[in-house]
């Protein structure tokens, strides 16, 4: 039972989905968090300019499906509905039915379907498919699908959970760029504290990215180069960073507010306590330091707590030298005085840059070390940038956490910050 007080109504997080390059699964996925393991290798997608990349790894979506024992009209339903969706789609999908099973929602048959919606994070998340269909076609348009009219908007997905799990509340998408995990959540936060839902299936699709983007990015310098051997791309805080590793995840939390999980009888595995956000007013790609630190200290405000209080900070940590710099320094400038001690690191090292899902994935993490009692490995941290500041190195660091922060920030000057507690 959530005994603390803040500005705004706590939510709770009862169900969790997610599958990246580091696991399938919630337990799966803590495993190798608390184990470091490495999801980035050399990049396999022959159509994209990348030396490394964090992939989603092959898998059999039928296969899938059956394993999740789902009930016979969900199984039925969701093979109609998804089963010649694009890959990164289903993976999608796969998440939201292991959050949806593990809040118990399957089980509940007093749901009033209309008091539930579904917020999706993500903004141009098929440019990928939309390129190979393009090539597939050798410039024929004449012979395009016609289920490509549905399939290549972000919303099909909204269309396509709806109908396997008879979802009839209010639901849209949002972007903000690589926050746009936080900002999908912060929305749904808002959505029920209204009182427009009981309960929200946040849903972060994996970025299925174009060779457009892909070379867009390394020519502006933002995406690492081929300099060094793939699993050691990617170096968030550390001296030899030099850009960001491209990752595929895709998560999905259950939100809910606390009565209506009480009401159900369900256990929290968090609560999200009160959020920051703060426009830099700057269309460009360049990271603000009063943006960052006015967006978490708005989040501490709203929850009621203060820096001192914060054990955790899963930062933005991009791998990016001005990023990471400035994001340190903002973390400094928001904690040191009162808090020296707060852990920081960055999910990115294991599971690269989940672009418009990583806000969402990375909530997961945190979720997941609140679970279990943990600090995971910041990997490739050789030579911090700021020998001041408490990062996590090689191995995992065995502590309760009962505040945790989570940071993540967007081109356009976006910047967005997550407390969440047991």
């Amino acid at each position: 039972m959530l005994t603390h007080s803040t500005k705004y109504e706590a939510l709770a997080i009862t169900g969790l989905g997610v599958f990246s390059a580091i696991g399938l699964g919630s337990d799966e996925f803590m495993r190798s968090l608390r184990d470091g393991y490495n999801g980035i290798g050399a990049n396999t997608m022959d159509h994209l300019p990348m030396h490394a990349a964090a992939l989603l790894p092959e898998f059999d979506f039928k296969d899938l499906v059956k394993r999740l024992a789902l009930p016979k009209i969900i199984h039925k339903r969701t093979l109609v509905a998804a089963n010649r969706l694009p890959k990164t789609a289903q993976a999608s999908v796969i998440c939201a039915l292991q959050a949806w099973h593990e809040a118990g929602l399957f089980e509940d048959k007093t749901l009033d379907r209309s008091r539930i919606g579904i917020i999706l994070a993500g903004q141009n998340t098929s440019t990928g498919y939309s390129y190979e269909t393009l090539i597939g076609r050798e410039g024929n348009l004449r012979y395009v699908a016609p289920s490509y009219g549905i399939n290549f908007l972000d919303t099909n997905l909204i269309g396509v959970i709806s109908e396997i799990l008879d979802i009839h509340g209010l639901s849209f998408s949002v972007g903000g760029a690589s926050a746009t995990g936080n900002v999908a959540t912060i929305q749904s936060c808002n959505i029920i504290r209204q009182n427009m839902a009981d309960i929200c299936l946040v849903l972060a699709p994996p970025a299925d990215i174009s060779p457009l983007e892909a070379q867009a990015w390394l020519n502006m310098g933002a995406m690492r180069g081929g300099d060094l051997p793939a699993e050691e791309c990617c170096r968030p805080f550390d001296a030899k960073h030099g850009g960001f590793v491209y990752g595929q995840g895709a998560g999905v939390i259950v939100l809910e507010s606390v009565s209506s999980a009480n009401r159900r009888g369900c256990h929290a595995l968090a609560h999200c306590l009160g959020e920051g956000f703060y426009l830099d007013g700057n269309r460009m790609a360049n990271p603000s330091h009063e943006g960052q630190v006015n967006a978490m200290r708005k989040a501490l405000e709203n929850s009621g707590i203060d820096a001192v209080d914060v054990q955790y900070v899963n930062t933005h940590g991009s791998s990016s030298p001005l990023g990471d710099k400035t994001e340190a320094d903002s973390i400094k400038e928001v904690f040191y005085e009162a808090n020296k001690e707060v852990w920081l690191n960055s999910t990115k090292s294991l599971i690269g840059h989940c672009l418009y899902a990583a806000g969402l994935v990375e909530l997961i993490a945190t979720v997941l070390q609140i679970k279990g009692g943990f600090i995971h490995p910041n990997l490739n941290l050789i030579n911090p940038i700021d020998t001041k500041l408490s990062f996590a190195g090689e191995k995992a660091i065995k502590m309760p956490v009962n505040y945790a922060l989570n940071n993540s920030y967007g081109f356009g000057g976006i910047n967005s910050s997550l407390v969440i507690t047991k």
